[in-house]
């Protein structure tokens, strides 16, 4: 419903988004759910206040979690580093 209102580029639709992607970590189907948070991350990104933000380091911390359930904590760390730089 999301999409038919704002298009799926919009940034509200990045809390729906991110509620994907938990559903599919829950599921075990990380890919999914790196792809998902992906999504959000261009949107976060795209605000006014942009990789600054709050929410983004929040994005990137869910990713990095994403990253460490598969095992590839080379890539979680990078997303852990970037959340404080």
């Amino acid at each position: 419903m999301a999409k038919n209102i704002f298009a799926e580029n919009d940034n509200r639709c990045a809390g729906i988004l991110t509620l994907v992607s938990n559903c599919f970590v829950k599921m075990k189907k990380y890919p999914q759910a790196l792809d998902y948070i992906q999504k959000v991350l261009k949107l976060t990104e795209n605000t006014e206040e942009g990789s600054k933000s709050e929410s983004c380091a929040l994005v990137l911390q869910e990713a990095a979690k994403i990253y460490a359930k598969q095992n590839e904590y080379g890539k979680a760390t990078d997303y852990q580093q970037r959340t404080i730089s």
